[in-house]
């Protein structure tokens, strides 16, 4: 599975995604700029690498760990781009298109 050539996301990144998770979607949305800086948030890619490592052993289920960060916003950059993670609660802030 995969979207077309026309997708900004690299089709072969989203089939990855497809293949652990078979249900997902990917949605554009628009968001005000003050709403988002209010999130607490992190970017995992501006810790030091110790750090980066035992942030994702612990809160990632990729790594085996438990997400109950309590953070709303959290990014991480990947070989393709940066992935953007938002808690559920924050849904209702997201203008979806």
């Amino acid at each position: 599975m995969g979207l077309d050539s026309g997708c900004f996301i690299p089709c072969r990144y989203l089939d990855k995604w497809y293949e652990r998770e078979s249900n997902l979607q990917i949605l554009e949305f628009r968001i005000d700029t003050s709403v988002l800086a209010s999130f607490h948030q992190i970017d995992i890619d501006l810790l030091p690498g110790p750090k980066r490592a035992k942030w994702l052993n612990q809160y990632s289920k990729l790594y085996g760990g438990n997400p109950t960060h309590g953070l709303e916003y959290i990014q991480r950059g990947t070989q393709v781009g940066k992935e953007h993670f938002f808690a559920k609660l924050v849904f209702r802030h997201l203008k979806f298109q």
